[in-house]
């Protein structure tokens, strides 16, 4: 939860893909954890975005941006 807007940002995930949708015998398990918590930009509208680590079966870095969590990006909640 965000101390500047109140918002909460799942920021860190658990994925599984199924191994039949990538054509693999085994599924893909991963995760992502962003590299530092804070990363809301206070705008209009306020939004999260920032880098972010992959590790498990695949591993690397990434970019996450993530709207919609303090207000609507149309300004409607």
């Amino acid at each position: 939860t965000s101390p500047q807007s109140g918002a909460t940002y799942p920021l860190g995930w658990d994925i599984t893909i199924d191994g039949d949708y990538i054509q693999r015998e085994e599924s893909l398990t991963f995760q992502v954890i962003p590299l530092m918590a804070e990363q809301e930009l206070n705008t209009d509208p306020t939004y999260w975005e920032g880098a972010v680590r992959v590790e498990g079966d695949v591993t690397g870095y990434g970019y996450n941006e993530m709207t919609g969590y303090a207000d609507s990006v149309d300004g409607r909640f």
